[in-house]
């Protein structure tokens, strides 16, 4: 027998559901799908055939819910994002539960090639939107998504490919453009192929195409965080943060491959293609007038056509992250002395640590130091949680040098001491777990 419940009990009951869980009880949820219709309600029976259509739906109030069905996307115009929710609703884009939902730009009218082209999403202004995947934006024009003045935006399992296919400039995966951006999240994001296929004109051919693409150009904005992303195989850089003036901070991030196409040659048409040598950096967190204090934390950046991580301006923080194998210096330009660099290292780069070394704090690195330093696996399937693969690459052994070797940042360890680099070293299986970030101190 269920006891009744009084008319009071219920409205109790109903505010604790809507306090901590805003928008629940009263949001409708719209369905878009590839064989869809404009021209339908936007029901699961009867879906909408584009993401602009749902977005422009006059029913679409803040916290409801648009559903994007598996398959794929040929949208013939720019996706225009500009509605704002608030604090307590968002609007939430999602693939359809165990589904996953490409948008291939190939039909969507090029704009100014100059100028950057035309972005496949542009979030125009938008704020309060949560952008759940997996969603794969694929053959943008320029970038794959162009965010400017927005707020309180959320990407999680976002993934943007081979951007920039009609663009002289801007052909990145994900654009951040004005400085009145704010509060941008991208949590378990990847970035990777993308390129400006053409150059304007007057322009050498040589020096310029191929090389305005980045898997993240973020030019400014506030309060702006990258968790868990991976970009490689980008021909410019993986990330570049340069003029960007307030803190960006990445956490747990890789790039790798910068500068470099892949051996099938999938952007340029040539395997393995390298770009000239100064372009391809991994990590670009400024130049020498840039004030931008941004933060990296258990990063690592390997295998990139240029510098591991350019590191001039600031002043930067870098804690227990790692530049591997990459064609110049790990750390260009490290000679900032209000840079804070903790438990970091480089090893293996063809012009050394930025000063002519690899190593951190006299501690010699070597291959005995790692259980593997074959990186087969970083870029396969994430977990199911959407978390970053765990395999053995740049692993501490056991017997490491490494392990213990570092200083307190406040960031989780094990053992007497912080290892030194992004992995720490956890189990005596020689299996190691990368720890949960709980909090980072500033000395």
């Amino acid at each position: 027998m269920f006891k009744s419940i009084s008319r009071k009990d219920c409205l109790i009951f109903l505010s604790v559901v809507t306090t901590f869980f805003p928008g629940t009880l009263y949001a409708k949820t719209y369905y878009v799908a590839p064989g869809g219709d404009d021209g339908h309600p936007g029901t699961i029976e009867a879906p909408f055939a584009t993401v602009q259509k749902a977005h422009d739906n006059e029913a679409l109030q803040p916290g409801d819910i648009i559903y994007l069905r598996g398959g794929t996307y040929y949208p013939t115009q720019q996706t225009v994002f500009s509605k704002k929710g608030n604090t307590n609703n968002y609007f939430v884009l999602s693939s359809y539960p165990g589904e996953v939902s490409v948008i291939d730009g190939k039909n969507v009218p090029e704009g100014d090639i100059n100028a950057g082209s035309t972005p496949t999403w542009f979030f125009n202004k938008a704020e309060y939107w949560k952008v759940r995947g997996p969603i794969h934006l694929t053959n943008g024009r320029g970038a794959g998504v162009f965010i400017e003045g927005g707020r309180f935006l959320e990407f999680d399992l976002v993934e943007s490919s081979y951007n920039g296919k009609r663009a002289a400039r801007a052909g990145h995966g994900f654009f951040i453009y004005s400085s009145t951006t704010s509060d941008i999240l991208f949590n378990n994001c990847d970035a990777h192929h993308n390129a400006n296929h053409l150059w304007k004109s007057g322009e050498d051919q040589l020096v310029n195409q191929y090389q305005h693409g980045d898997g993240w150009r973020i030019f400014g904005g506030t309060n702006i965080r990258l968790v868990g992303c991976r970009a490689w195989h980008n021909l410019d850089d993986g990330y570049d943060f340069t003029q960007a003036e307030n803190s960006v901070e990445m956490t747990e991030c890789w790039a790798v491959y910068s500068g470099i196409d892949d051996a099938e040659g999938s952007i340029t048409g040539t395997p393995n293609k390298p770009m000239p040598r100064w372009e391809g950096d991994g990590i670009k967190l400024g130049y020498e007038n840039d004030t931008g204090q941004h933060r990296a934390i258990r990063c690592l950046s390997w295998n990139n056509h240029c510098h591991g991580w350019t590191v001039r301006g600031g002043p930067y923080e870098i804690y227990n992250s790692a530049a591997y194998n990459n064609a110049e210096e790990a750390f260009s330009g490290i000679g900032n002395m209000s840079n804070k660099r903790r438990n970091t290292y480089g090893f293996r780069n063809r012009l050394g640590d930025g000063g002519g070394r690899d190593g951190y704090s006299g501690i010699s690195v070597s291959h005995g130091d790692f259980i593997s330093l074959d990186d087969s696996g970083m870029l396969g399937l994430r977990k199911a949680d959407g978390g970053l693969p765990n395999p053995k690459f740049l692993k501490l052994a056991r017997s490491s040098n490494l392990v213990d070797a570092g200083v307190d940042v406040g960031i989780t360890f094990v053992g007497s001491a912080p290892d030194i680099g992004p992995f720490e070293y956890t189990t005596a299986s020689g299996v190691p777990v990368l720890p949960k970030i709980l909090l980072l101190l500033h000395d």
